[in-house]
């Protein structure tokens, strides 16, 4: 099974998405 790999995928599709729709400026600094 992959599940460990299946959640960072969708984990990091999510961030991508959630940054894109809203860039939150403390994380980048």
């Amino acid at each position: 099974m992959t599940a460990p790999d299946s959640t960072a995928v969708r984990t990091a599709l999510w961030r991508a998405l959630h940054v894109a729709a809203d860039p939150p400026p403390h994380v980048f600094a």
